[in-house]
């Protein structure tokens, strides 16, 4: 692919980033929206999904991930990622950007960059993604997801921040050990929450619209463990490199 070439002259310490030092990465390592892209061209004109979730392999969560996805059923926007904002000139992977990308995002501050440990596309934009690689458009995909999406006038949305734990980062790291314990301490919290929304729900009383907000947040709560027989969300991190 003439532009995965392009793509590989640029990298800022050449043969020692890819295949790096143990020889164990391919451009893959960066250009996950490509990735992405052979698989939902291989879907066809199918309308099986509106929507693909994209979790990287060391993505742990602490409650349930069905009623994590269930989470966001109503937010019907082109992208959903974690801490979006304009791309630093002094990252490392800056480079990385195509002209032909640079040219398609626009001005100073259209290059933007986004976390995708976990991230959630439409097919509108996996065909603008697409789009932009065949006319050799990319870049490292941490900046071309985000970028793409609002260059292309499409919906980006982030995730709720209480769905996001610490770490959650691309050098994070946690043993099994301490994934087990962090999934103890969010339980422990959200059973406290749901006991502190219900106490204040029945000190309020009462009817209308702000008693019934309080009740939904009572709900929401106990959705994400306020019950130990009931599912819930969590909290997701990144990275369990074990």
């Amino acid at each position: 692919c003439p532009v995965l070439a392009d793509a590989r002259r640029r990298l800022p310490r050449g043969e020692q980033d890819v295949p790096g030092p143990n020889e164990d990465r391919s451009l893959a390592w960066g250009f996950h929206s490509e990735a992405i892209g052979l698989f939902h061209r291989d879907q066809g004109n199918t309308n099986d999904y509106t929507h693909l979730w994209v979790f990287e392999e060391d993505v742990g969560i602490t409650g349930s991930l069905p009623h994590l996805l269930q989470e966001y059923q109503s937010d019907h926007g082109d992208l959903l990622a974690s801490d979006m904002h304009p791309v630093d000139p002094m990252w490392y992977f800056y480079p990385m950007a195509t002209d032909g990308f640079v040219a398609r995002a626009g001005g100073p501050g259209s290059r933007l960059n986004a976390r995708e440990h976990v991230q959630r596309l439409s097919r509108r934009l996996l065909d603008a993604l697409r789009a932009w690689a065949l006319q050799g458009a990319v870049s490292w995909s941490e900046e071309s997801v985000p970028t793409v999406c609002f260059a292309e006038g499409l919906r980006c949305s982030t995730l709720l921040p209480r769905h996001i734990g610490d770490p959650y980062r691309w050098d994070g790291d946690m043993a099994p050990e301490d994934f087990a314990e962090r999934v103890k301490v969010d339980r422990a919290a959200a059973v406290t929450e749901a006991l502190m929304n219900q106490a204040q729900c029945e000190a309020n009383g009462g009817e209308g619209e702000e008693a019934a907000a309080c009740r939904s947040r009572t709900a929401a709560a106990r959705h994400d463990g306020g019950e130990e027989d009931q599912p819930w969300v969590g909290r997701l991190y990144h990275a369990l490199r074990y």
